[in-house]
C-alpha cells in the first residue's frame, strides 16, 4: 500500500511539474510579447522625439548613417553637441531617442575610427560612391538632393 501511495505521489508531482512548466511557457511568451510590443512603442516614440528635437536645428540623420558608438557619444553629452548645448535633452528624452537610434544604427568595424561627422561615416560614403559632395559637406547639403530628408526620407 505504501509503495502504491508513493507511486501516486510521484505521478501527481510529475503532473504538477508539467502543468507548471507549460503555464510558465505561456506566461513567459506573453511577457516577451508584451516587452517586444513595448520596445516597439518606445522605438516609435523615440523616432518622434528624435525628429522633433533634432530637426528643429538641422535635418535628422538616419540612425543607420552613424555607428551606435557615435550616437551613444552624442546622446550621453548633450551639453557638448558640436559646440552647442541641447537644453531639452533630459533622461527620458535621451533614453527614448537611444531606443530608436541604437535599434537602427550599426556597429563600428574593428579598428574603425569613430566618425563624429556623417561625411566621415563608412556607411554614408558607401551610399554616395560617385557623388561629388561640396566641400565642406554639411547636413544642410543633404536637403539639396533629398527634399524629404526632414522626415527621414532620403529617397531621391
Amino acid at each position: 500500500m505504501l509503495r502504491y501511495e508513493a507511486s501516486i505521489s510521484r505521478n501527481i508531482f510529475k503532473i504538477v511539474l508539467i502543468v507548471v512548466t507549460v503555464a510558465s511557457l505561456f506566461i513567459n511568451s506573453d511577457l516577451a510579447l508584451a516587452q517586444s510590443q513595448q520596445t516597439g512603442n518606445n522605438i516609435e516614440v523615440g523616432q518622434e522625439i528624435y525628429l522633433k528635437n533634432c530637426s528643429s536645428c538641422h535635418i535628422p540623420i538616419a540612425g543607420e548613417v552613424l555607428p551606435t558608438e557615435t550616437w551613444r557619444a552624442l546622446l550621453s553629452n548633450p551639453q557638448q553637441h558640436y559646440g552647442e548645448s541641447l537644453p531639452k535633452m533630459v533622461g527620458l528624452t535621451q533614453y527614448l531617442m537611444w531606443q530608436y537610434l541604437s535599434t537602427h544604427s550599426r556597429s563600428l568595424l574593428k579598428d574603425e575610427p569613430l566618425p563624429m561627422y556623417i561625411a566621415n561615416s563608412r556607411y554614408f560614403k558607401a551610399l554616395h560612391p560617385q557623388v561629388e559632395l561640396p566641400k565642406p559637406a554639411n547636413i544642410q547639403t543633404c536637403a539639396s538632393c533629398h527634399p524629404n530628408a526632414n522626415k527621414l526620407d532620403y529617397r531621391l
